[in-house]
């Protein structure tokens, strides 16, 4: 299974339309792959894992703290964080309608 958080608007083109090849690839790559894949908003992930859907990078990282007690997790990058909070939500919320 593979969960990827879904796009929104960016001010920089450049780097959304980076961001859209590279899940497109991964995207692409799952579904040749014969895997599952599920998209979620922002919105969804930080009110999964913090109850607030405007929690903000802090709240997440201090949830992400009680949930995996002893991992020292202001060695991680906001993206590793990121990444781990959503597969947090998905392992807890997959549900039908898989994009493959």
């Amino acid at each position: 299974m593979v969960a990827v958080e879904r796009l929104f608007f960016s001010r920089n083109q450049k780097t959304a339309l980076e961001v859209a090849e590279a899940k497109g690839v991964i995207l692409l790559t799952t579904t040749l792959a014969g895997v599952k894949s599920y998209e979620y908003t922002p919105l969804e992930i930080k009110r999964g894992v913090t109850g607030d859907g405007s929690a903000d990078k802090k709240q997440i990282k201090k949830m992400l703290g009680l949930i995996l007690p002893g991992e020292d997790l202001a060695r991680y990058q906001d993206d590793i964080l990121d990444a781990v909070a959503i597969a947090l939500y998905c392992s807890q919320n997959t549900r039908p309608g898989a994009l493959s």
